[in-house]
């Protein structure tokens, strides 16, 4: 029986590899390999703080948004780790979110962000892009095409019809 122990500590942030491989004994040679992954959580390294993002509308301009990062060193870089952002929306190399909107829907994607010494953070987000309510009847009221003149001309003959009433009521009594 044999046993071991490996720890895995890494002293900066963002994503880190190690592989540890073991050899049998000399007699039945074999190799085996084992992969790790991890995410270093350094005190104080860098780590992207944006919860959350704004909905938008199909059609019409996002609302520009900076996405946002505490610790790190010197200048900060942000990109598109994985997944798509809406079709219309981009992420500028300095962590703004901004474009018009043309495909409604819910969009996932994952954002890093790296610094100078190299440190990186990875956080996913989504964007809902909502699609634009349209009524019928060209917004004129009751159905009428906007800039018609039935409305008026109805609530004229509505008038008229009741003065027409007061009218006759009197002329009877």
């Amino acid at each position: 029986t044999t046993s071991f122990s490996v720890e895995f500590n890494p002293s900066t942030t963002g994503r880190k590899d190690a592989q540890v491989e073991f050899t049998q004994s000399a007699s039945t040679p074999a190799v085996f390999v084992v992969k790790f992954t991890g995410k270093g959580t350094a005190t104080g390294g860098l780590a992207i703080t944006t919860a959350s993002l704004p909905k938008g509308m199909k059609g019409t301009a996002y609302p520009s948004t900076t996405l946002t990062a505490t610790g790190g060193s010197g200048a900060l870089t942000w990109s598109l780790f994985s997944g798509s952002l809406p079709s219309g929306i981009t992420l500028s190399a300095a962590g703004v979110i901004s474009g018009t909107p043309t495909v409604s829907g819910g969009y996932s994607f994952t954002v890093r962000v790296a610094d100078t010494a190299g440190n990186t953070d990875e956080k996913p987000l989504s964007i809902t892009v909502m699609q634009p309510i349209t009524g019928a009847g060209g917004g004129g009221g009751g159905g009428c095409a906007a800039g018609s003149n039935a409305g008026w001309a109805g609530l004229a003959a509505l008038v008229l019809l009741a003065a027409g009433m007061i009218w006759r009521r009197r002329r009877v009594a």
